[in-house]
């Protein structure tokens, strides 16, 4: 018996681009505000609104950057049956490019969640992207795009 194929997502490489993007906009914010920090704490109308303000903004300008760091080894890319019963193969995306594969037992998929990943806009951007959150027998979660392509429906069902 072969290997099958069963999930693919062709999403890392635009993951690394954006992982990049927003951490270069996040230096570029922070050189920003703490190059004029004592320039926007004198404009507002006291120092401590202003150190708030500061705070505040730096918490806001790391948001994306985490979660993409969160994402680091989690976010699936792959899922490959093995030629060993009840195992599969699934490579997660790297922030550093050195995709991981790591070996789990087939079952994982029955504790499966599925998250619609749905918010409706009316006057904007609206958000449609289903995902799977799978937790590995060590208790690592794992997050199935499910925009990628599934191969094979038999084994990840949700």
């Amino acid at each position: 018996m072969d290997e099958k194929l069963i999930y693919t997502n062709r999403r890392g490489i635009l993951l690394h681009v954006i992982s990049i993007g927003s951490m270069a906009i996040s230096i570029y914010l922070l050189y920003l505000l703490f190059g004029n920090i004592h320039d926007l704490v004198s404009e507002l109308p006291s120092k401590n609104f202003g150190y708030f303000i500061v705070v505040l903004l730096t918490l806001l300008v790391f948001v994306i950057p985490v979660f993409i760091i969160w994402l680091h080894g989690r976010y699936v890319l792959k899922i490959i049956k093995t030629v060993y019963p009840n195992e599969i193969a699934v490579t997660t995306w790297s922030f550093f490019g050195n995709y991981r594969t790591k070996k789990y037992p087939e079952d994982i998929f029955s504790q499966a969640k599925y998250k619609k990943g749905k918010y409706l806009n009316p006057d904007g951007v609206s958000v449609d992207a289903p995902w799977l959150k799978i937790t590995t027998p060590d208790n690592k979660i794992l997050i199935i795009d499910l925009q990628g392509d599934i191969m094979d429906d038999k084994i990840l069902k949700y």
